[in-house]
């Protein structure tokens, strides 16, 4: 006899389109059957991690292991769950993974409820553990706690990234590794119509940004030292136009990435860089009154290195 809580899955996924089943995967919990191999972040494999895997069979409850992995950074697991996994990877010079994947999910959800499995057979699933190598004294700025508020708009403004601080007239900052231009309105009747548009340009002619993917499975989620060869952009432009209510233009600040910046660049007299300072921006710039981004600075020049002591998390 069917009971009433498959009765309503049924009903549920019926009224959605999805396949009906007495068996649903993900209300009665298929079977996930993995094999995690811990690699560092060269792609070798990694032995003595403590590796917990967590295999959800509902918003609340969670089963699963905690073991360490084999010599050849291996562990096993089969578990139930309603299709959401997490592992958490931790060892002694590494930074600390958390990860979330459906990559165990390899049939359809018709397949599964047939098989009351995920997969066939037992799906690889590699968890990349990032060492430890040689973290830098970075001067970090910025954040909920240390947002800087626009002093004027449509008026070019220096910004020192190393003390985080408006340049003269607006602050104290000593050197203007950014010249930002704000301007912001809002129509005092009508708050969805709003227009911001931020202007960021770099001073010197070598100095620049870069966008970089963010490593979101992992506590250094980002790189590790600047990339000289990268192309450096001169100039960002940021823009929300929602003047007449609707969004006519947005131009954001990817949230999956960040930005590494070369700044304070000398050149000889053939116009090649000696000497640079490099660090990165990371958060977004938000659209109002206040300047809300994070920044990493290595003070020592030429010195690519941005691993942040403890990673970024």
């Amino acid at each position: 006899m069917r009971n009433s809580f498959v009765g309503l899955v049924v009903l549920t996924f019926t009224l959605s389109g999805s396949v009906l089943a007495d068996y649903n995967p993900y209300y009665n919990n298929a079977l996930a059957d993995v094999r995690l191999r811990i690699v560092d972040d060269e792609g070798q494999p990694v032995g003595g991690v403590t590796v917990t895997a967590a295999f959800y069979i509902s918003d609340t409850k969670t089963t699963g292991l905690t073991k360490e992995t084999s010599a050849d950074g291996i562990v096993e697991a089969r578990y139930p769950c309603n299709g959401e996994f997490k592992v958490w990877a931790r060892k002694d010079g590494y930074y600390d993974t958390l990860l979330k994947t459906t990559a165990f999910i390899t049939l359809t959800e018709k397949e599964a409820a047939k098989s009351r499995k995920w997969s066939k057979g037992t799906v690889d699933i590699p968890v990349t553990l990032k060492k430890r190598r040689n973290p830098a004294k970075l001067i970090l700025k910025g954040g909920t706690f240390q947002e800087l508020k626009y002093p004027a708009t449509n008026v070019v403004m220096g910004l020192d990234l190393q003390r985080f601080d408006w340049c003269p007239p607006y602050g104290k900052g000593k050197y203007d590794d950014l010249q930002i231009k704000y301007d912001f309105w809002r129509s005092p009747t009508n708050w969805f119509q709003v227009y911001s548009h931020l202007d960021i340009t770099l001073t010197n002619s070598l100095d620049g940004v870069y966008l970089a993917p963010t490593d979101d499975f992992s506590k250094m989620n980002r790189c590790y030292g600047a990339n000289t060869n990268a192309v450096y952009l001169k100039a960002l432009e940021f823009v929300y136009d929602r003047k007449t209510g609707n969004v006519e233009r947005n131009v954001e600040m990817p949230r999956d990435k960040y930005m590494v910046f070369r700044t304070r660049t000398k050149v000889n007299d053939k116009g090649e860089l000696v000497s640079a300072n490099y660090g990165l921006i990371f958060e977004k710039s938000e659209y109002g009154i206040k300047l809300n981004m994070r920044t990493a600075f290595n003070p020592r020049p030429n010195d690519t290195n941005l691993e942040c002591e403890g990673g970024w998390r």
